[in-house]
């Protein structure tokens, strides 16, 4: 179904987060993870970068402070 998009709608990105049930799909499989909702200032942060990859292993569920400090020093790091 997702090829279909991408073929069908030039708008739709690969690189943008697929949905399930209306949501996008890391989010629900967090969730499903924690077993409970998340709260209003967690994020779910992807460890290999991929969008795609919503295995739970690689879904890491962090403080909205941690995640802008994880992606600030994975900047950072990719500038040297």
């Amino acid at each position: 179904m997702r090829a279909a998009q991408l073929h069908r709608f030039p708008s739709v990105k690969p690189s943008t987060y697929r949905k399930l049930f209306g949501r996008h799909e890391h989010l629900v499989v967090a969730e499903e993870k924690l077993g409970r909702p998340l709260r209003s200032d967690e994020h779910v942060h992807h460890k290999d970068q991929n969008r795609q990859n919503n295995d739970p292993c690689n879904l890491e569920v962090l403080s909205a402070r941690e995640h802008l400090a994880l992606h600030a020093a994975m900047r950072r790091k990719s500038k040297c």
